[in-house]
């Protein structure tokens, strides 16, 4: 147990508790596409609440609150692959309270409410930042953007979430290689942007022709 950790009392006004145990608030979500094998079977996590600083890289520790996973279903096939979520919607996560990055921003951990992912499997030509640059792993940055994760300054889109807080945008077209998978039936459309999923889900009208990745699903 952290020495700085707090529990999260049930008569917190600014939390959401799905239980309380012990007056502690407890903590439910509910994940899709968890499962490949049965990608419309939802799995579940859920355990108690705690509040405790915590600190990303070289960053000064913010305030949160986290849940702690103490139950979960057995068919999280997403945690076969990694260890935990971080979820970076914003800014008030689905439990009233502020996310990572909004609570390091609020706080001034960061200078900007920005953040920004490098993700590539090969190197990026023009690229002078590693490890992302020659392609071994990607690269999160908080509170910024890094230009030098790419050949040359990092194109902009809309932002049109307006459904839950998440994160949203325009997909007009989906390529994976050099392969362009668009369907007129089903694009564009909205895509929400999930930094808590490790899986990429394809509607049967756009998936590619191509043998698909262990973190790739058809459905």
């Amino acid at each position: 147990m952290s020495p700085t950790s707090e529990n999260v009392p049930c008569n917190d006004s600014g939390v959401h508790c799905s239980a309380c145990v012990d007056g502690v608030c407890q903590f439910q979500n509910v994940y899709g596409t968890c499962d490949l094998k049965d990608p419309a079977k939802p799995c579940y996590a859920s355990g108690p609440m705690y509040s405790d600083l915590v600190s990303v890289g070289s960053l000064a520790p913010a305030r949160m609150t986290f849940g702690a996973i103490s139950n979960q279903t057995t068919n999280f096939q997403q945690f076969d692959l990694v260890d935990g979520v971080l979820g970076l919607m914003g800014p008030v996560g689905s439990w009233g309270e502020p996310t990572l990055m909004h609570a390091m921003y609020k706080q001034g951990v960061v200078a900007n409410n920005t953040f920004g992912f490098c993700l590539a499997r090969g190197p990026i030509p023009g690229a002078t930042s590693t490890p992302c640059a020659d392609g071994t792993a990607g690269m999160l940055t908080l509170g910024g953007i890094d230009n030098k994760l790419g050949p040359g300054p990092i194109p902009t889109t809309p932002d049109v979430g307006k459904d839950g807080g998440f994160f949203q945008v325009i997909v007009e077209d989906v390529t994976v290689g050099d392969a362009a998978a668009g369907s007129a039936s089903v694009l564009p459309r909205k895509a929400i942007l999930d930094s808590g999923t490790n899986v990429l889900m394809l509607v049967r009208a756009v998936a590619p022709a191509h043998p698909l990745t262990p973190l790739m699903c058809v459905c």
